[in-house]
């Protein structure tokens, strides 16, 4: 993920003053209850706890509660005698539950009284909500809404006659276990929308539902709905293919209006960028019949499709065009690719299709995913911090939002309830639209032992969901990196392998895909799964390019941008071949064997169809690199010693030959097809990644090539020689029967 949207003023004031301060930058920040008996201040100058004491008190209501300890802190966390602007205190007696949505304050000699904020305190277990029944839950007969905030003294819920309407009914909502607020309300509200108000802290809130899972267009109000109207035919048989283990995935990057919004990609007008286009059946190029959409997915014979997120998408941006990576509602799908954004009924409806027509392709869904930050970033724009201030995002001492992800804000995972949250929500997309998959945008804020909750929480209800993240952040510190994921039954994006292959990002620096040096050691290493930092290849995703920084095409063009047109399809060929037949789980750039271009554009989150579009007549000309990697890929998926499933299964049936017996800029390994049950016993795979021809002598064997730098044939075609020449930038796969 990219800093994609930073040119806000908005993000700019809460990165750089915090949220506490956006409306008056002199306010001082509040004091926090980050402990039932422990309060944090932060003072305008360093102060002594020998000075303060005496001269603080707290208040809770209308009695002061007694200090029994002033510490002033250090950078490092730790009391010191030192002065500092760090002060915490101890309160004699803890602050109680029944307290905690009074009001609070701290006074420190003639200062104005300074309002006490409860933050960590909420993550202690008298405030943890283990029940999964957060949200509007719909009967015919009655509606129960249920919505966590401790911080409440008061709530209600507001019942709308319409998207944009007046009020038509506050319903009051009573306190329950661990600050729990419910209402019930009889007669049927399928449709109907709702808001909660909130008041804490003194100020009253209305807000969308963070639990909901419909809302108007502009996502400010959230609605009931009965889910079960919105089921497609047949929706309960409906499943995607079923994986034995993850690097048994073929993943294939897509943006949904990216894929249709061409008029040649031969969907109907209505549908071109939209949830039903990307599964409208049978379209082809106008007057030829190549195929596109739906029916090039099938053909490629790709497994996974990785859609670019499609949860509601910040509202301040839906004019436009936009990736999705600023999520405002994480339960709610994004209307803007409905053919009737209005209709939040028909948002489900249509999305739930899409699920349905590419799970009936055998064609799982993996989405991608943005639980790392939200926009608006915070204050009461956000439903999250309206819901309970200060709690869902991290804070430093003082109070000031962390931009952990380079775009504002970051959620603090390591909070129990805001975990909850995460993992509540990706069960419900798992559950409600049968998703198969999630790609974690910037895995690497969070925590491990968040990663580790959500992973054992979806593999208990589906064993084989395919999950994987980006293994770092926006800026912020790395609690996820690379080696994090061992042994969870999650992958990470492996760059060490782009970076081996690729080169740089955007420059024309080469790497070995593109003519360009590599070590040994570091080929063999990204070849085999990258063993320096994971358990098995199913932890590794191994790519060249995907959404961010230029496409492959681009790249390719910038990097040999005098060689002839034959010479960069090869580069891209050879590129395919090096992601597809390593060991770990291959995804690809949407359109990279089409030979998409972004017209150079890096960053093209916002850019419009002219520079995201799939453009279906260009891609027809790359119809021989197209067809080169459908047939990598039924080569892959046919035979199960491409897909080693553990460290010690690579070992048994991955060889390389050395390098003394290759030629410069080469590598090549044999595959033992014997353990894995493939009917090629013995397979030859070798990169030829320079930029001039060279030969090699082939291991002893009756050898039949399937795979050389321009073709690929799984029947394959004996080799009569035992000297074969090696084309620039080429692959080969050579076997021998197991008959």
């Amino acid at each position: 993920m990219k800093l994609r949207y930073i040119c806000s003023t908005f993000v700019l004031i809460y990165a750089l003053t915090g949220a506490a301060r956006a409306e008056g930058v002199d306010t001082p920040p509040p004091a926090f209850l980050d402990a039932s008996d422990k309060v944090d201040l932060w003072m305008d100058r360093p102060m002594s706890s020998a000075a303060m004491a005496g001269h603080i008190t707290v208040k809770l209501g209308s009695t002061t509660d007694a200090v029994s300890r002033i510490e002033a802190i250090d950078d490092a966390g730790q009391p010191t005698a030192a002065p500092s602007r760090r002060i915490q205190l101890t309160l004699a007696r803890p602050v109680t539950s029944s307290q905690i949505a009074g009001a609070m304050s701290a006074e420190f000699g003639d200062a104005p009284a300074r309002p006490i904020v409860a933050r960590d305190v909420l993550s202690e277990p008298a405030y943890f909500y283990s029940k999964s029944d957060l949200g509007a839950a719909y009967t015919p007969s009655k509606t129960t809404f249920k919505v966590w905030s401790p911080v409440a003294s008061a709530a209600q819920v507001l019942i709308f006659k319409s998207a944009k309407g007046e009020v038509a009914r506050r319903i009051p909502m009573i306190r329950g276990a661990a600050g729990v607020w419910k209402a019930a309300v009889a007669g049927d509200l399928n449709e109907v929308y709702y808001q909660y108000r909130f008041t804490s802290y003194g100020v009253e809130r209305a807000t969308p539902d963070i639990y909901g899972h419909a809302a108007s267009a502009d996502l400010k109000r959230s609605m009931v709905i009965d889910l079960r109207r919105t089921d497609p035919a047949e929706w309960s048989s409906n499943a995607g293919p079923r994986l034995g283990k993850a690097t048994d995935a073929v993943v294939y990057e897509m943006h949904v209006r990216d894929f249709t919004v061409n008029p040649a990609s031969g969907v109907p007008a209505n549908l071109r960028g939209k949830y039903l286009g990307v599964t409208t059946p049978r379209t082809h190029l106008p007057n030829d019949s190549a195929p596109t959409g739906l029916a090039y997915l099938k053909m490629l014979g790709v497994t996974h499709v990785q859609i670019l997120p499609f949860q509601g998408i910040n509202p301040e941006h839906a004019g436009g065009y936009n990736w999705g990576y600023e999520t405002d509602l994480f339960n709610v799908p994004e209307p803007r690719y409905a053919t009737n954004p209005g209709n939040p009924a028909q948002v489900i409806r249509e999305i739930k299709a899409m699920v349905a027509g590419l799970q009936q392709e055998k064609i799982g869904v993996v989405m991608d995913v943005v639980y790392n930050h939200t926009v608006p970033v915070s204050g009461d724009a956000s439903p999250f911090w309206a819901t309970v201030p200060y709690y869902y995002f991290r804070t430093n001492f003082q109070g000031d939002l962390l931009n952990e992800s380079g775009v504002g804000n970051a959620m603090d995972d390591e909070r129990p309830m805001v975990r909850k949250f995460v993992t509540d929500s990706l069960l419900y997309w798992m559950r409600e639209y049968k998703i198969d998959g999630f790609r974690f945008d910037l895995l690497g804020m969070f925590a491990p032992e968040t990663v580790r909750a959500i992973s054992a929480r979806l593999h208990q209800v589906r064993p084989d969901v395919l999950l994987y993240g980006e293994p770092w952040t926006g800026g912020g510190p790395t609690r996820f990196g690379k080696g994090a994921q061992r042994g969870l039954g999650v992958a990470v994006f492996n760059d060490n392998f782009r970076n081996t292959l690729r080169g740089d990002l955007n420059g024309d620096r080469a790497g070995f895909a593109l003519g360009g040096d590599a070590s040994f050691d570091s080929l063999r290493t990204a070849m085999t799964g990258s063993p320096e930092f994971t358990n098995s290849p199913q932890e590794s995703i191994n790519y060249v390019s995907i959404h961010d920084d230029m496409s492959y095409w681009d790249k390719v063009v910038k990097t040999l941008p005098v060689a002839d047109l034959t010479t960069q399809k090869n580069a891209i060929k050879f590129a395919g071949a090096i992601v597809l037949l390593s060991q770990g789980v291959p995804i690809l750039e949407g359109g990279v064997e089409m030979g998409r271009t972004k017209s150079g554009v890096a960053n093209s989150y916002n850019r419009g169809d002219d520079i995201n579009q799939f453009d279906w007549t260009h891609g027809a000309q790359f119809a021989d690199v197209s067809n080169y990697y459908k047939k990598l890929i039924a080569i892959r998926r046919a035979h199960p010693a491409f897909r080693c499933a553990s460290a010690e299964d690579v070992q048994r049936t991955l060889a390389f030959l050395p390098e003394s017996a290759v030629p410069a800029q080469t590598i090549a390994f044999t595959l033992d097809g014997v353990p894995r049950s493939d009917n090629w016993r013995k397979t030859l795979v070798i990169f030829h990644g320079a930029l001039t021809p060279s030969q090699i002598t082939l291991p002893p064997g009756a050898w039949k090539i399937a795979v050389d730098g321009e073709h690929a044939n799984p029947n394959g075609v004996k080799v009569s020689s035992v000297s074969m020449p090696l084309e620039p930038l080429s692959a080969y796969v050579l076997y021998e029967d197991g008959h």
